[in-house]
C-alpha cells in the first residue's frame, strides 16, 4: 500500500497552488519531512495532472529463454 493516496497528495498539492506557503511550509503543516516530496507531487501535477501522482508497478518478470534470446541478439548485433 502507498504511503500517501492520491487524495492526500491533491490536498497538499492544492494548498501549494492557493499559495497557503512553500514547499517547507506545506510539508511542516502537513507532517512530511522532507519538502522535495511537496515539490516533486507539484512538478508532476503541473507537468502530467492527476496521473502524474499515480503509483506505477513496473516489476515485470521474463522467462529464461526471453533473457538468452536478448543477450543473443545483442551478441549477434555486436559482432557485425
Amino acid at each position: 500500500m502507498a504511503k500517501y493516496d492520491l487524495a492526500y497528495k491533491l490536498a497538499v498539492i492544492k494548498a501549494y497552488l492557493n499559495g497557503e506557503g512553500g514547499y517547507s511550509t506545506v510539508a511542516t503543516e502537513v507532517g512530511i519531512t522532507d519538502h522535495s516530496t511537496v515539490s516533486t507531487w507539484v512538478k508532476n501535477y503541473e507537468i502530467l495532472g492527476e496521473s502524474g501522482l499515480e503509483r506505477r508497478m513496473s516489476h515485470k518478470t521474463y522467462s529464461v529463454q526471453f533473457k538468452l534470446d536478448v543477450l543473443q541478439l545483442l551478441n549477434n548485433q555486436l559482432m557485425i
